[in-house]
């Protein structure tokens, strides 16, 4: 119980921040689609949402939580669907709707095999009853858990609606996606199969911590070349789930090995980078978002030099790029530091058996999925923000306004915040981690997190020095203006800059086969280039179900003939069949 008090006051936390962020923004965004959409609607639909986020997390039994899950998601639905016109967004968030009742299908027939057994819905009375259940039958429930909410998390593969959803979806429903669902589904998972189920097996938590590690780096590799800003994001949100699950998993094999100490480390990890994750990609949500009141185009091969129409969108993104890249002093460096020492650390403990050698295949492909992510960050926002814009691209002089700068502000000074403070983020975290597995932690971690918060002190220190000393000197020195050199032509053009698909060039190299990444030069009045790289999900994996679904669905049309007298024997035969089963039962 300990331990789920504190996951409940955890994840209430980090959503209702996250919800007052969002609210915030919206008071600025509603004011851009007013005329077109319903205002009203939308604020309805946002306070249903925040009220089944909490209402989830403070669920009593079953029942209660299934109500308030299916209610998050129909409000998850309609958020992402707001803009009814695009049909892009639509079709992506019908694909998001059928996994997501996907998800609630397998959570009720988890409930509804545990109320057999138990004979209680109730949180607290289903703990203790699963105590006594045979573990083949627990091993069943906890695949069917697992799945259920790596649905609701976007874990491989059933992350194909990203792409299309991301770069057509306006962004405050994208925050609530992004920064508030994915939480829950993390929040979900511990509670049904760590606390609820009680299911540490190594053979399970081997299998999340690779479907994690798989899911990171596969998002990671297929985000560098997207060059939609939003659909980048999108990408790296599934990305930071993976390694959210890969740490979870970790932290669940640990257990099993009675390495109780690192086991908590890891969950501590685990959970920090959860806080850290919805910090930073609400702040990028809502500066990239802020966008769309300076030009409604996001493909970053036509766009640049944005930084000097939208200071609130470049020094938002410059600082969420920075979080989200692990750079010093920002949050989003200390946790994926924590994750990999505990990673590191668990090599050692575990000596040279096969598990260790697992591991540490993992902590190799956790730091190429750092150099991804720090690659397509640099990527996505040069091309966005800096040099000079590649086409032309229409830009409106309208201003984003006082709510969408001051949250974006507040969004930035929090992550600077916990990036500083996280030693004793971490150490709060820790207390709890150790009341409830009952090791403490050598004091080496503690020692280390503080090291760790004077270094981003310093780095933080160094660069307000930096920008003063720059301030002195280019205050008392006379400025030249001169033309960028161009190459050795006469005029510099845009076309000599980098393209987007241009600057992940090289990285096809290595990684093409994973994209489907193709490359076609025509030469008719001059050099045509055009590039492609592909979700596989969407490709190969997605159209095989939807052939499937069309199948079943000619089935069924068959038995449809408009005759009411019909319909009315199909219910009468199926009442029949019913009563005659329950008879003979």
């Amino acid at each position: 119980m300990i331990l789920l008090d504190f996951l409940s006051n955890f994840f209430l936390t980090i959503s209702l921040g996250v919800s007052v962020l969002l609210v915030l923004y919206s008071f600025g965004f509603t004011k851009f689609f007013r005329k077109e959409y319903s205002a009203a609607f939308y604020w309805l639909i946002l306070f249903v949402f925040i009220f089944s986020v909490v209402g989830v997390i403070r669920a009593a039994d079953m029942i209660s939580f299934l109500f308030l899950w299916e209610l998050m998601s129909l409000c998850g639905f309609l958020m992402l669907i707001f803009d009814y016109r695009n049909y892009e967004s639509v079709k992506s968030a019908v694909s998001y709707f059928v996994l997501s009742h996907i998800s609630v299908g397998l959570l009720i027939i988890i409930a509804q095999v545990i109320y057999n057994y138990t004979g209680t819905y109730d949180f607290s009375v289903m703990r203790e009853g699963l105590k006594t259940m045979d573990s083949q039958r627990k091993h069943w429930l906890g695949l069917a858990a697992f799945f259920a909410f790596a649905v609701k998390s976007d874990l491989f593969p059933f992350n194909g609606w990203i792409s299309k959803s991301y770069s057509n979806s306006p962004s405050p429903s994208l925050i609530a996606v992004s920064s508030i669902m994915v939480n829950i589904s993390i929040f979900g998972f511990i509670k049904i199969f760590m606390d609820l189920l009680n299911l540490y097996d190594p053979t399970f938590s081997i299998l999340i911590m690779l479907i994690g590690i798989f899911t990171a780096v596969y998002s990671s590799v297929t985000g560098l070349f997207k060059n939609n800003y939003n659909e980048f994001l999108g990408y790296s949100t599934v990305e930071n789930m993976g390694l959210i699950y890969a740490t979870l998993g970790l932290s669940i094999f640990l257990k099993t090995q009675n390495f109780n100490a690192l086991s908590s480390l890891a969950f501590v990890a685990a959970l920090f980078h959860t806080f850290n994750h919805s910090i930073f990609k609400t702040l990028l949500l809502m500066s990239y978002g802020s966008l769309k009141f300076t030009t409604d185009e996001k493909n970053t091969n036509k766009l640049g030099a944005l930084q000097k129409y939208n200071k609130t969108a470049f020094y938002g993104s410059l600082a969420g790029s920075l979080a989200m890249s692990g750079i010093p002093p920002f949050n989003g460096f200390a946790s994926e530091i924590l994750i990999i020492q505990t990673f590191i650390l668990s090599i050692q403990a575990l000596g040279g058996s096969f598990s260790s050698l697992i591991v540490l295949i993992s902590t190799v492909f956790i730091g190429l999925t750092c150099g991804l992510v720090l690659y397509s960050t640099v990527k996505n926002f040069g091309m966005t923000f800096l040099g000079q814009a590649k086409d032309t691209v229409p830009i409106s002089t309208r201003k984003p306004g006082f709510f969408i700068s001051f949250a974006v502000v507040l969004s930035s000074l929090l992550s600077l915040a916990a990036g500083l403070l996280s030693s004793y983020i971490v150490d709060a975290i820790l207390k709890i981690g150790s009341s409830v597995w009952g090791d403490k932690l050598p004091e080496e971690f503690s020692k280390s997190f503080n090291s760790i918060m004077m270094f981003g002190f310093f780095m933080l220190m160094f660069f307000m020095f930096f920008v003063f000393i720059r301030y002195l000197l280019s205050t008392f020195r006379k400025k030249e203006v001169s033309d960028t050199w161009a190459c050795g032509h006469r005029e510099f053009e845009p076309k000599f800059q980098y393209t987007s698909s241009g600057y992940a060039q090289p990285a096809s190299r290595l990684f093409k086969n994973a994209v489907s990444y193709s490359k076609k030069v025509e030469q008719k009045k001059g050099i045509s280039i055009s590039i492609s790289a592909n979700d596989m999900l969407q490709e190969y994996v997605y159209p095989f179900f939807i052939w499937i679904f069309g199948v079943v669905s000619r089935f069924f049309h068959k038995i449809q003939h408009g005759y009411i007298q019909l319909y009315v024997l199909y219910f009468v035969v199926t009442l029949a069949l019913t009563i005659f089963l329950v008879l003979k039962g």
